[in-house]
């Protein structure tokens, strides 16, 4: 189509849309004004031509705007407001018709007559006849008939009226729980004929009629005195009117049908709900139905009473019989693994006989906490002699003549599962988690089996009163073909993630792509059955809209199938006549995709409908109404089924007890084969241009499939982005200057090529000494079909140094200074091959069409880029360092990221540094700026526009949030100072931890006083509190007193250098304590030369206690234990100060502790004997 053509069409959109407009305001205006009544009602006839134009031409536009071939975008968000707000006038404009043309009650008007809707329109065959009114209707099923006849014959069946009419008529006569019935339904034309099925079908159902004809008669109390004119009038208006309403139903055989109502009554509910069940598909059973039915159930009853008494009768003959009365069956649902606990050979062993493996006689087999320890191997070896049942584990009786029909949970073999060899090799352990205690019966209700890489909760289900349906979906899913195909799933809000099915996956053909999600269920046992992530677009059936689009965990099976448990017929039956997302809900069926909360919000269109309080609600959603709920039974083999959760490591919550954790020892830097690739992938790819530059490839685990799609997003961000410039010229000033000194370096240019990913791009303001800066964010992760461009790329190992390390170093320096790279990432260059993957929109002029550029160089945002970025400062050391060693030295061990923070002992050896760093970084194109340093000889040779003559923030580049107190260095002092900002009163549990976050404080200078801090917070959550409820009164006066002294640390300043340029000796002393609430540790630098001595500050770290109370003894081991791994930390800087080795001396005030760590460790508890091992490793005993 057209560029012209789609012009038309807007112009006629916007045309329809202002006639709307002008109408609702000759509509306002005839409410105030009665003589320009007359108008509004002559505009009114035009009304709906107008909407149903505006309609068809804005889903026309819309159509044209999902074809790939046409240059379209709609709708945008304007259109959408545009379609809103003609909508919303639409509907005020039949308000104001309706209040205009229907009479006001007069104050002597009954209030019956408030009960129905005057509609004066609908009489025009005489006016000489008074108006009809319409009744409301209520959902009384009693009331149904008189209703719907009306309605029928008034405006139903009334051609004058158009569609939407009716519908805003039927909507003004419903009220209570027929209204919700068209809550969910939109009031549009197109929709009346939908709402008056849906209205039918909920109502129009001639046994309920029939049904509640009879009890109302039934229920009639009898008549016990001399009747009266009042008495005969209300036998005649309940009996005689409903016998009259009953016979007009038609019902074939009445007599039968009544016989049946009155039996039905005498029997118990789960009874009649099998009948029901059996009988679905009749519209009036009889009462020969019924009595067939009961016949046959007998029968059943009669056969299943047999077997139990033969199966009694077994157990009674056995005189060593040990067997407890058999239970009925409990069934067992578990989502994260087929596996099924042997609860009836358990039971089995509960006897008076001695444990074979222990030789108690106080426990059967089953409960040995020895033989539960013991590996597969070992448990043969203890039943190697042993004559009882190797599958029940009973002594009663051998294998060969077992009676339990359980089995093996791991391969299906008719032995116990602890006794499986399948186990031995694989990922399950040979102990389990079943907590038995050495004099009690162990309860296998409920167990929990746990090993390393797969741990499995287990929950049998026990007899309830009510049974649950959770809400399953008819979609349909695109298979590797393009085509959709019919899928059921299941929708949980609880879960992180999507999950689907390996066997539906292998009919979708879909390819998997690689999952680090970890998955966890109740009681956080961990779930290792994820094999991979697929991408999935879902629609509703028969519907090619909307088509949602979200990444899916492939599991081997999800759950059983649902519903678990059988839904009676006089349940499902009140749902059936709506418009379901699965319309066989009640009916048990796999299920091939779990919906998590990625999409489950997508879905949502509303409020729930109450069909009965005992009964499921219905939910509105994109695919129809979901049934999910509660409903009563009477049945004790009812399952409980589970669903997903996923967490991540992002976890508050547990981010947050970090703060009184023990001090654990760290664990061990394990290899990441991906990091060998990426360095492979580096050494072999990149190269040099003739000036110097590098030119490094993306590291790619996989080439990507066609990621292109997510230039949709692309735009429609930088839309939102262009609207901001409107409202934000300082924004749009700082923005297109960015952007235009980005090409003027050429660091991007116009796309030639077809872009293979468009990196969406937005701006962070930041407020910084009255400054306005401008940060621009390129969001490599944003998601397209086939996932993000940061999915598919190598992270690398981590090059940057420890920012602690960092300023350590930097202590220990007389002369110094400090600077960072100018545009690092920009030095380095993208291969042209690559840079399709880095596109991006943009233009200066709104007016102008959107262009696509791509950038040329390393581009922040991307996953890999730190690694590219160091590395290749990296390789420059290794191809040019051997001119300037201390330089290369200095880019290993004193840079972050693109900060230096370094010096010398001597004035003309920091010199020479800062010469060949400068000369080192210019072979690889990089340049130096922000020069700051202690003497001023060191800025000589900087233009003035390079050098910074403020105080250096040593905040890490990695935080970009505001800091509450930053840590700076003050080089006109040589001293660390810390930079204040003021603390906003909100007293909650989420603006303290916030603040607390907010402290930088790398080398612990402000132990003392945040520590503070972290106790408050520690005493908030054993409160329990809510992250925003408001905090108890005493806390508040604790973190006031906090706000109103934390200004005092802004004039806190700390040398930087710890060192004298004197003959000296260095001496490292240790202090570490600890009290009920807290223990920490603090390492100082003592110098002594001549007969003098001073000390310095190196590092300090608080710990608060575990919420578990601990001894103080031991929270004093604990401060040695962190005093330990404090000076371990520190012997880099140890290193730097000189060759000859430094004495350190370390102090507690614990002579317990001391006792301990001069104890052999196998004299001692092992809490106790762990953490002294691992303190004389490092610091010895002495």
């Amino acid at each position: 189509m057209s560029s012209e053509q789609i012009s038309s069409l807007k112009r006629k959109l916007i045309t329809a849309s202002e006639e709307v407009s002008s109408i609702v305001g000759q509509g306002r205006a005839a409410i105030k004004d009665p003589n320009k009544r007359i108008g509004f009602m002559g505009m009114f006839r035009v009304l709906d031509k107008y909407y149903s134009q505006f309609e068809e031409t804005y889903d026309r536009l819309v159509g044209l705007g999902e074809q790939d071939d046409v240059d379209l975008i709609f709708p945008s968000n304007d259109d959408k407001l545009l379609k809103d707000n003609t909508r919303r006038y639409y509907y005020e404009i039949n308000t104001i018709h309706y209040k205009l043309t229907t009479p006001e009650a007069s104050p002597g008007q009954s209030t019956s007559s408030q009960n129905v809707t005057i509609l004066p329109e609908l009489n025009t065959t005489s006016n000489d006849l008074p108006k009809i009114p319409l009744p409301k209707f209520d959902g009384q099923i009693l009331n149904w008939p008189k209703f719907r006849d009306t309605f029928t014959s008034l405006v139903h069946n009334n051609d004058k009226l158009t569609d939407i009419r009716k519908f805003y008529y039927l909507t003004s006569t419903l009220v209570d729980e027929a209204e919700s019935v068209l809550k969910h339904i939109s009031l549009e034309e197109k929709n009346y004929k939908l709402a008056w099925q849906t209205l039918s079908g909920a109502f129009e159902n001639k046994r309920l009629l029939g049904t509640a004809y009879l009890n109302q008669i039934l229920s009639f109390k009898p008549m016990q005195s001399r009747p009266t004119i009042e008495m005969l009038k209300t036998f005649l208006a309940k009996i005689c009117d409903n016998v009259a309403a009953f016979k007009l139903l038609g019902i074939e055989d009445e007599t039968s049908f009544i016989l049946l109502h009155l039996a039905l009554r005498c029997l118990d509910n789960t009874t009649r709900d099998h009948f029901e069940v059996a009988h679905k598909n009749e519209d009036f059973p009889t009462f020969d139905h019924l009595t067939k039915y009961l016949r046959d159930r007998c029968l059943t009853l009669q056969f299943a009473d047999g077997a139990n008494v033969k199966f009694e009768e077994y157990n009674k003959s056995s005189t060593k019989s040990n067997f407890s009365k058999p239970k009925k069956f409990q069934s067992k649902s578990s989502l994260l693994a087929h596996a099924s606990t042997d609860l009836s050979s358990s039971k089995s062993n509960f006897g008076q006989n001695s444990c074979i493996v222990c030789h108690d006689g106080s426990h059967p087999l089953l409960g040995c906490r020895k033989f539960a320890r013991a590996s597969v191997e070992q448990r043969h070896d203890f039943l190697k002699n042993w004559k009882g049942c190797r599958n029940c584990l009973s002594i009663t009786h051998q294998s060969n003549n077992c009676q339990s029909k359980w089995s093996c949970r791991w391969c299906n073999s008719k032995h116990h599962s602890y006794l499986c060899k399948s186990l031995s090799g694989t990922g399950h352990t040979s102990t389990s988690a079943l907590s038995v205690e050495d004099n009690s019966t162990p309860n296998l209700s409920n167990v929990e089996i746990q090993s390393p890489s797969l741990s499995t909760s287990i929950s049998t289900s026990k007899p309830k009163s009510s049974g649950m349906i959770l809400g399953t979906i008819i979609a349909e899913i695109k298979d590797a073909r393009g085509i959709f195909q019919t899928v059921r799933m299941v929708l949980d809000s609880g879960s992180h993630y999507s999950f689907l099915t390996q066997t539906c996956l292998n009919r979708l053909g879909l390819r998997t792509s690689p999952s680090s999600v970890k998955v966890s269920g109740i009681g956080q046992s961990h779930f290792d059955g994820v094999k991979g992530e697929v991408c999935c677009d879902i629609r509703p059936t028969n519907k090619k809209n909307p088509i949602l689009t979200t990444k899916a965990l492939v599991v081997k099976n999800i759950t059983s199938s649902l519903p678990t448990t059988p839904v009676p017929s006089h349940i499902w039956a009140k749902y059936v006549q709506y418009p379901l997302a699965d319309p066989k809900f009640y009916e048990t069926s796999p299920v091939e995709l779990l919906m998590g909360v990625d999409l489950f919000t997508d879905i949502w269109m509303g409020e729930g409908i109450t069909i009965d309080h005992n009964f499921p609600k219905l939910f509105p959603t994109v695919f129809g109404h979901v049934v999910m709920g509660q409903f009563n039974i009477n049945s004790l083999d009812a399952t409980v089924p589970a669903l997903f959760t996923v967490s991540q490591n992002d976890d508050l919550r547990q981010e947050l007890t970090k703060f009184w954790e023990i001090e654990e020892p760290k664990p061990q830097n394990i290899d990441d084969p991906n990091d060998k690739i990426c360095e492979d992938h580096y050494i072999s790819t990149h190269y040099r241009q003739p000036d110097g530059t590098y030119v490094v490839s993306l590291p790619f685990v996989s080439t990507p499939p066609d990621i292109s799609s997510v230039s949709n997003i692309a735009l429609r961000r930088f839309y939102n982005l262009e609207t901001k410039f409107k409202r934000n010229s300082v924004l749009r000033t700082l923005y297109t200057e960015f952007m235009h000194d980005y090409e003027q370096l050429g660091h991007m240019d116009t796309n030639v090529d077809i872009p293979k990913y468009i990196i969406p791009h937005h701006s962070i303001l930041k407020e910084d000494r009255n400054k306005t800066k401008l940060r621009v964010v390129f969001d490599a992760s944003a998601r397209s079909d086939h996932g993000s461009l940061n999915e598919y790329l190598m992270t690398g190992s981590k090059l940057q140094a420890d920012i602690r390390d960092v300023l350590l170093n930097f202590r220990s320096h007389k002369f110094v200074f400090v600077t960072d790279f100018v545009k690092m990432y920009r030095c380095i260059w993208i291969d042209p091959n690559d840079r399709p993957y880095q596109c991006i929109y943009w233009r200066t002029d709104p007016d102008k069409a959107v262009q696509t550029y791509q950038c040329n160089t390393v581009t922040y945002g991307l996953t890999s880029s730190p690694y590219l970025a160091l590395r290749t400062v990296k390789q420059l050391c290794i191809d040019e360092g051997s001119q300037f060693p201390e330089a290369v030295k200095v880019l290993n061990r004193d840079t972050y990221i693109d900060d230096i923070a370094t010096g010398s002992n001597s004035l003309s050896d920091t010199i020479k540094l800062q010469n060949d760093l400068i000369s080192l970084l210019a072979k690889g194109n990089f340049t130096l700026s922000k020069w700051a340093s202690n003497n001023s000889q060191l800025l000589k040779n900087v233009q003035a526009s390079d050098m910074n003559d403020e105080p250096v923030s040593l905040s890490s580049k990695e935080d970009t949030t505001l800091k509450i107190l930053g840590l700076q260095w003050n080089p006109d002092i040589d001293c660390f100072t810390y930079k204040f900002e003021p603390i906003r009163p909100v007293f909650t549990k989420r603006a303290i931890l916030s603040n607390i976050a907010k402290i930088f404080d790398p080398l612990g200078f402000l132990s003392p006083f945040v520590i503070k801090m972290k106790m408050i917070m520690q005493e908030l959550w054993k409160l329990g509190m809510g992250w925003d409820q408001h905090i108890p009164e005493n806390l508040i006066k604790l973190w006031q007193s906090i706000i109103d002294n934390i200004n005092v640390l802004s004039t806190l300043q700390i040398p930087r250098y710890v060192s004298t340029d004197i003959p000296h000796q260095f001496q490292i002393i240790g202090f570490s304590d600890a009290s009920e609430k807290a223990y920490c540790a603090t390492i100082y630098l003592k110098v002594m030369y001549d007969t003098n001595t001073f000390t310095n500050l190196l590092v300090a770290k608080t710990k608060l206690a575990p919420l578990k109370t601990l001894s103080v003894p031991r929270l004093e081991l604990l401060g040695a234990l962190l005093l330990s791994k404090l000076y371990a930390s520190i012997q880099p800087f140890i290193e730097i100060l000189g060759d000859e080795r430094i004495e350190a001396k370390f102090f507690t005030d614990s002579t317990i502790v001391l006792g301990w760590l001069s104890t052999p460790p196998y004299l001692l508890k092992t809490f106790i004997a762990n953490r002294v091992i691992e303190i004389t490793t490092v610091i010895g005993n002495s």
